[in-house]
């Protein structure tokens, strides 16, 4: 293999190694830089900003049906992956104490459809 800064034949001792030296190795990255993998998907920040503007609109005048108190949360009833983090058919509005019931009573919640 070639070094790709000085073109000089290596045998590299670590897998996918593009340089024969450190000094090589320093100015491959000045050329190339490491580029750090972002925690969050392109398609997730979009889902997620979606949600938000949704979310807000929906939990206008709600009431939790645990607390009977105005609603600050959303629980979702059959879990957020994928889509179903906008279906609305699997929402509830909830307070956070509403919530933290629901699921610290899974069997309960149930019962009454608060979780499936």
């Amino acid at each position: 293999m070639r070094c790709k800064i000085c073109r000089t034949k290596f045998n590299p001792m670590e897998f996918l190694k593009k340089t024969c030296s450190k000094e090589c190795e320093k100015e491959w990255q000045k050329i190339n830089p490491k580029k750090p993998i972002s925690k969050v998907s392109k398609k997730t920040l979009e889902l997620n900003a979606k949600y938000l503007i949704r979310r807000k609109k929906w939990l206008e005048g709600k009431i939790c049906p645990v607390t009977n108190k105005p609603a600050t949360e959303i629980h979702h009833m059959n879990g957020r992956e994928y889509n179903r983090l906008l279906d609305e058919s699997e929402w509830l509005a909830v307070t956070r104490f509403g919530h933290a019931w629901i699921h610290a009573n899974p069997k309960e919640a149930r019962e009454k459809g608060w979780l499936k």
